[in-house]
């Protein structure tokens, strides 16, 4: 496996439970994710320089397919009326049936923050199939200062993988 940009060499995707993928690369700038996803077909860019991607018929989120393990750490930490349960089993076969499929695949990582208050900030990893997700993230997230935004050995905070099919 090839692994391409700035990363803490401690916490590959490895970490995570990924085997056998071709590429990763790890928190990419915004010009290289703009050619990675013209290079890539995922994107062109009109005439005024915006990269505009297809995203097909379902755009969005779905409000109603949010879902939370439910169990003893969650159970009376999160409103369930807004949010279905899930079991740890059945996330466990999800969880594997997603390793599968990213089997042989190059993915993009960005290592973000997720609140601007530093005693309640989040470390996030999200793991994306395409460039131009991974460049979406980093609109919504906080990038860390150049040099900082690598995500400690030890951060098990939250993870995300977004992955089609």
């Amino acid at each position: 496996m090839e692994q391409l940009g700035t990363r803490n060499l401690a916490n590959g995707l490895e970490k995570l439970g990924f085997t056998d993928l071709e590429t990763v690369r790890y928190n990419l700038e915004a010009a290289e994710l703009y050619e990675e996803a013209l290079r890539r077909g995922e994107a062109e860019l009109t005439a005024h320089g915006a990269l505009v991607a297809r995203t097909g018929q379902h755009t969005g989120r779905s409000p109603k397919d949010k879902f939370v393990v439910r169990d003893a750490n969650t159970d009376d930490q999160i409103w369930w009326d807004n949010n279905k349960p899930m079991s740890p089993e059945h996330f466990a076969l999800l969880r594997k049936d997603m390793l599968d499929h990213a089997k042989g695949m190059s993915l993009y990582v960005q290592d973000l923050v997720g609140g601007a208050d530093a005693d309640n900030a989040l470390p996030t990893r999200v793991v994306t199939e395409y460039a131009w997700h991974s460049l979406f993230i980093r609109n919504l997230l906080i990038r860390p200062a150049r040099g900082a935004c690598l995500l400690p050995a030890e951060a098990d905070d939250h993870r995300s993988a977004e992955l089609q099919g």
